[in-house]
């Protein structure tokens, strides 16, 4: 993960160089494979900037050689990390081993993977909380059937 962190944080220092834009294969958000800068999309982005992978893609950044094999590392190791959770959720709840792949498709080939930034200049002076914090990330729903969360600290 932190090859990766770190591939992005380069790649993301040259968002408006050459990255592909957000649209991949379709224009569908849940297809959709790309970088777009903070306030693209909709006001779940309002404060980040960020790289898609959608289904399996993989792409490179200009001028940052390691991005594409760092990004493509990492997605591998956060698939393994959700094989394990589903497994555990089909034990848990005395499903077949698989059941989740064999019911929504292979992982690899429906899933999406999200590289972001957070971007505190690019809040709005409303959005801020009675004691005066800034709101980056507004309440919202997730049509994932699961979020796996990494954070580069």
């Amino acid at each position: 993960a932190a090859r990766a962190f770190a591939a992005a944080r380069l790649a993301f220092d040259g968002l408006e160089a050459g990255p592909p834009p957000l649209g991949g294969r379709t224009t569908d958000s849940a297809n959709a494979s790309g970088s777009h800068r903070a306030g693209a999309l909709s006001s779940y982005n309002a404060c980040r900037e960020g790289f898609v992978f959608s289904n399996g893609d993989s792409y490179g950044v200009d001028g940052v050689p390691e991005f594409e094999p760092a990004t493509i590392a990492l997605l591998s190791a956060a698939s393994a990390a959700a094989r394990s959770l589903f497994a555990a959720l089909e034990r848990q709840m005395q499903l077949p081993a698989g059941w989740f792949e064999a019911c929504f498709g292979p992982l690899a080939d429906h899933s999406q993977w999200h590289l972001k930034r957070y971007c505190p200049e690019a809040a709005p002076p409303h959005a801020t909380t009675a004691d005066g914090r800034r709101v980056m990330l507004p309440v919202h729903s997730d049509p994932s059937l699961l979020s796996l969360v990494l954070h580069d600290a």
